[in-house]
């Protein structure tokens, strides 16, 4: 199972010494050279086993396997299933059933074989390792509420009034039941790295490596549920899901005269994400292109079954990044000097066709004539286009009788836009200390984000633009360039009298524009060319494709473009003239004394002021001149939240522009502040933590708290050097990254992370004698 080094014969050392592969004792195999074979730092009793390692001086390897189950997994009392037995609605709670299994290994070492030149055989080291993962999930379909099959009187009366007989209540009943039930989840996923070091001279580092993550989930595209168990949507309302990472990454160390010190990196990474739908049921109505069906959304019982609306995203997204870095830095008499620049383009490919089978919305209230969405779609099933008669709302035996449905909407055009984005930054930073007890560090970021040009302007809705008169308003044939993204940062640690260590920290930081808001950006222009959308109700004046002769109902689909006169009006969304990437100022203080022997007080405060905070406003609306009230379904017994409260709202009923629709405004003029405090007493053998709530403010003023007031206690008996998977399961590698090198992110003391974290006697012992262990 160990990978072992070759054996130097002669050596003079015991033979048939074995390893004792329980305790980790070493044995030497021969006396030319120290082995050592330890366990993997897995343990049974917590549901994973497995994992044997082999070290050497020449070579060394790993090998381990992980099983896991959820055979005593706690049932989760929100995992409620419903089924219809024989005009019986049953629930049952579900007990998640899921069992991974994980292989891999390692191999790495110095790369010396024969023939090869000399300074390769003393200067080369590579790594490699491969790990496999499968996972099997068991998931239950179901409707949101224990209720979905149990017909009140007043819905049974509803639809007895339309022509709907107890014998098709209970068919229709069957077909949905017949959508539900338990479906397997599966997912595979292999890691796989590698990593080749070189020396070539006493000042050059060369060091190459690849990284490749592939991961596949037939019907692994789910959705929402209450639970990880349990799904509110048909069993054939699924899709399958793929991603594929590959990275290669080079870099080049120099070491030069004057205590310099160059660091130059590239990286080529590419990232494929993509979604597909699979064939509906043999029940459900294919009708829309493809073989695919509609969905159909039931609410508020919650139910959904069809093709979902939101697959067929075939490239979501199609990424593929370029990267340099450059870092100079500079290290003399305690002063510590880095320079670096950074350059990245973004190549990306959405591919995203969503709603193009159509989506029947049934979520119609309990007022008016109506019961609910069910009781709608049953009335539909029973009376479709393909009954005769059919549209049974109100009654089937009406003057004039129309389908229940509240909406219809499907999506056509083509939906992918290609476009590179450029990332330009530069940094400088300083460190030193003013005497032995105080140190600084002091930095200076600048970024600067190069958006795509515009695709397609319109020129007719820029002018309609700028007759509204609005400073909100932009054009499509501008997008915005943020040029003053200057962040300082800063930081101090004190070593205070009495014992205290105090850090204090503050930078600024800014935000990236999404993807999906640029290519919304670009597509999204109001043109002819552009992606058009239609909204059925049934009062629209159109008949069903599948069967001419009869108004649009269920189940129908447009499998080619649609009739002008049930278009939607034209959308676009344009960014504000001062619109602005989000700008972060985060700042920390911490305080940290050791009391005893082992035992230090730690008191961390973090805070952050967002400005500059993304969101929208719809431009083309009249203002409101009066009210409309609304009822709530399906809520909880809380107050403001209960079921059949009622509230008002101003009601905009009326178009500025009457020849375009939403015209959505980018602003950047949103706020939110956050605040944390956390005390604990932390200790080398037990730990007895305080932590006080989390608060966050948000722009609407809301008070969230994160956590309660709680105690907990833990043990930790040693400090543990931290690996992750794939490659890094067989190298340690710190993490303190220059503050001002890494754009977003800050770590240790250094200038102004979010909870720098002090160093006492104790925890410096046990770091030395972790590094030992790990060298």
């Amino acid at each position: 199972m160990a990978v072992l080094p070759r054996q130097h014969p002669g050596s003079g050392g015991r033979r048939g010494a074995q390893p004792c592969l329980v305790c980790g004792q070493r044995h030497p195999l021969d006396g030319g050279g120290k082995r050592e074979f330890h366990r993997r730092g897995r343990r049974c009793r917590s549901g994973r086993c497995g994992g044997l390692a082999a070290r050497g001086e020449h070579l060394h390897g790993r090998l381990f396997a992980i099983a896991l189950d959820a055979a005593f997994a706690a049932t989760n009392p929100y995992s409620v299933a419903t089924r219809y037995n024989n005009g019986s609605p049953i629930t049952s709670l579900v007990k998640p059933r899921a069992a991974t299994v994980e292989v891999g290994g390692s191999v790495g070492g110095p790369l010396a074989f024969r023939g090869a030149p000399h300074w390769w055989r003393t200067h080369a080291a590579g790594i490699a390792s491969l790990e496999y993962e499968l996972r099997d999930t068991r998931v239950v379909a179901s409707s949101q509420s224990p209720s979905f099959f149990t017909l009140s009187a007043t819905q049974q009366a509803l639809l007895a009034n339309r022509g709907v007989t107890a014998v098709q209540r209970a068919q229709a009943l069957r077909f949905l039941d017949s959508l539900m039930g338990e479906t397997t989840r599966d997912s595979t996923r292999l890691l796989s790295f590698a990593r080749l070091d070189l020396k070539p001279t006493m000042s050059d580092s060369l060091a190459l490596a690849f990284l490749g993550n592939r991961f596949a989930s037939p019907v692994g595209a789910s959705f929402a549920g209450r639970s990880d168990a349990v799904m509110t949507r048909g069993v054939g309302s699924l899709g399958d899901a793929r991603t594929e990472v590959t990275a290669f990454t080079a870099s080049w160390t120099r070491t030069l005269p004057h205590g310099w010190t160059n660091d130059l990196r590239a990286q080529w990474s590419h990232d494929l994400e993509f979604e597909q739908p699979r064939a509906p049921l043999a029940q459900e109505p294919a009708v829309a292109s493809g073989g695919l069906s509609p969905q159909v959304t039931i609410a508020p019982e919650g139910f959904v079954y069809g093709t979902p609306a939101s697959l067929g995203r075939t490239a979501y997204p199609d990424e593929h990044r370029v990267q340099l870095v450059e870092t100079a830095s500079w290290l003399h008499r305690g002063v510590f000097l880095r320079l670096g620049a950074n350059w990245s383009r973004v190549q990306d490919r959405i591919d995203s066709a969503t709603n193009t089978n159509g989506t029947f919305r049934y979520s119609s209230g309990d007022t008016n004539g109506r019961a609910g969405g069910l009781v709608d779609w049953m009335t539909d099933y029973i009376y479709g286009v393909n009954a005769y008669p059919n549209a049974a709302c109100p009654s089937i035996t009406a003057s004039v009788h129309r389908f229940c449905f509240l909406s219809y909407t499907q999506t056509f055009g083509a939906q992918q836009t290609e476009f590179a984005t450029h990332e330009i930054a530069g940094f400088a930073q300083a460190e030193w200390s003013a005497w032995q007890r105080l140190h600084f560090t002091l930095g200076l970021r600048g970024e600067y984000t190069l958006l795509p040009l515009p695709q397609r302007s319109n020129p007719a809705l820029n002018l309609a633009l700028r007759s509204l008169n609005d400073p909100r308003a932009g054009s499509t044939a501008v997008f915005p360039e943020d040029r003053n993204n200057f962040g300082p940062r800063v930081s101090v640690a004190w070593r205070a009298p009495l014992g205290i260590t105090a850090t204090a920290g503050y930078g600024l930081f800014f935000g990236r524009l999404a993807g999906e808001t640029t290519r919304a950006a670009l597509t999204e222009n109001a043109l002819a060319t552009g992606i058009e959308r239609v909204r059925i109700t049934p009062r629209t004046e159109v008949l069903c494709p599948q069967t001419p002769t009869v108004s649009f109902g269920y189940p129908c689909s447009f499998t080619g473009a649609a009739p002008s006169a049930v278009a939607e009006t034209a959308r676009a969304l344009v960014f504000a003239p001062h619109f602005r990437l989000p700008a972060v100022q985060r700042f920390s203080l911490t305080l940290q004394r050791e009391i005893a022997r082992g035992w230090q007080a730690h008191v961390a405060y973090a805070g952050a002021l967002a400005t500059q905070l993304p969101g929208t406003v719809d431009l083309n609306v009249q203002p409101s001149t009066t009210l409309t009230t609304f009822q709530l379904q399906g809520g909880v017994n809380r107050l403001g939240a209960r079921a059949g409260t009622t509230f008002s709202v101003p009601l905009y009923s009326a178009r500025k522009l009457n020849g375009y629709g939403p015209l959505t405004a980018l602003l950047s003029d949103d706020n939110a502040t956050f605040h944390a405090l956390d005390a604990s007493l932390r200790g080398r053998w037990r730990t007895l933590q305080l932590q006080r709530p989390t608060h966050g403010r948000a722009p609407s003023t809301t008070l969230r708290c994160r956590a309660p007031l709680r105690i907990r206690t833990r043990s930790s008996t040693r400090l543990r050097t931290v690996t992750t998977k794939a490659a890094r399961r067989s190298t340690t590698r710190t993490t303190s990254s220059a503050p001002c090198s890494g754009g977003r992110r800050l770590q240790g003391a250094r200038c102004g992370n979010a909870l720098p974290s002090a160093i006492g006697p104790s925890a410096r012992r046990g770091l030395r004698a972790a590094a030992h262990r790990s060298a």
